[in-house]
């Protein structure tokens, strides 16, 4: 599975060796963000799971949806490395979760 997500990555941006198969380093796909497009993880990700935008927009968007989660009673429900005052600055990237990031694989229901 992992090699899986690697080629399937790669072949979005175009960086897989034919001679060999090695994935090439995502590039957050520069040319596309120069061409005013998103990055092809985000456009391609069919179940809107790798959203791309403004950070600030992206936080918003992920506390509405932990808040949607609560109401549902999914309270387990959280967002990780999404805080700008956590002494890091957050981070650029974040995760919504209903489990701990070390539990098992298969564990999240949301």
């Amino acid at each position: 599975m992992r090699r899986a997500i690697a080629l399937t990555g790669a072949l979005l941006s175009g960086g897989r060796r034919e001679d060999d198969g090695r994935a090439w380093k995502c590039t957050l796909c520069y040319d596309r963000l120069r061409d005013g497009l998103e990055p092809a993880c985000a456009k391609a990700c069919p179940t809107d799971s790798i959203q791309f935008g403004p950070l600030d927009e992206l936080r918003e968007r992920a506390a509405l949806r932990v808040e949607e989660l609560h109401a549902r009673g999914v309270t387990e429900a959280r967002l990780y490395g999404h805080d700008p005052n956590d002494g890091v600055g957050g981070d650029g990237a974040f995760f919504l979760a209903d489990v701990g990031l070390q539990a098992p694989p298969g564990t999240c229901r949301i």
